[in-house]
């Protein structure tokens, strides 16, 4: 078991695979014109360990990047790797702007979700803004998406009923919008 090992890492390291130049190829789709190269990038990247020197070029980048629809993939990117609030903060901004790229997968990674809904469906667990857009968004919705968002609520009623009734009232959705909304599952 060692010996192969031994030889894989060997040959990994041969043909110039490591971590580092995996990060760098995948972080130049990041900069593609095609919109499903680029949020498949930003995807992979969220989910590897990112160096520091990578994590402050993603910030740079991102401090730069004007078109709001792949500012998005910044900030969620950038949330999941460094856990810093004013990402969320930003991502629940972007989301509230461009529900559609939580709605739909315009990339490329194969996953029986949307992983940039994930993220919001996951801070919604925590934070009243991302519960607010989940609800919203799964009032929206319809079919994979409308059950998917709907499962998650229905986990999260289960849990702190009053908060989620509550969260709800405070942005208008009704009592009977949200009991088929949880049982739309």
């Amino acid at each position: 078991m060692k010996f192969k090992l031994l030889v894989l890492s060997s040959l990994l390291v041969l043909s110039g695979c490591s971590q580092r130049s995996l990060v760098g190829d995948t972080y130049g789709y990041t900069l593609s014109d095609d919109q499903t190269e680029q949020s498949t990038a930003f995807i992979v990247l969220s989910n590897v360990a990112l160096p520091d020197a990578v994590l402050a070029e993603l910030r740079r980048d991102y401090a730069n990047e004007t078109d709001p629809a792949v500012r998005i993939y910044y900030e969620y990117t950038l949330f999941k790797r460094t856990q810093e609030r004013e990402y969320l903060a930003s991502y629940l901004q972007s989301a509230r702007i461009y529900p559609e790229l939580l709605l739909s997968s315009h990339s490329d990674w194969v996953t029986s979700s949307n992983p940039p809904l994930d993220l919001l469906l996951t801070a919604s667990y925590s934070h009243d803004d991302a519960l607010a857009q989940a609800l919203t968004l799964g009032l929206e919705s319809d079919g994979f998406y409308r059950s998917s968002i709907g499962a998650s609520l229905s986990r999260l009623h289960f849990m702190n009923a009053a908060r989620v009734v509550r969260v709800a009232n405070e942005n208008g959705i009704s009592d009977a919008q949200l009991h088929d909304l949880l049982v739309d599952e």
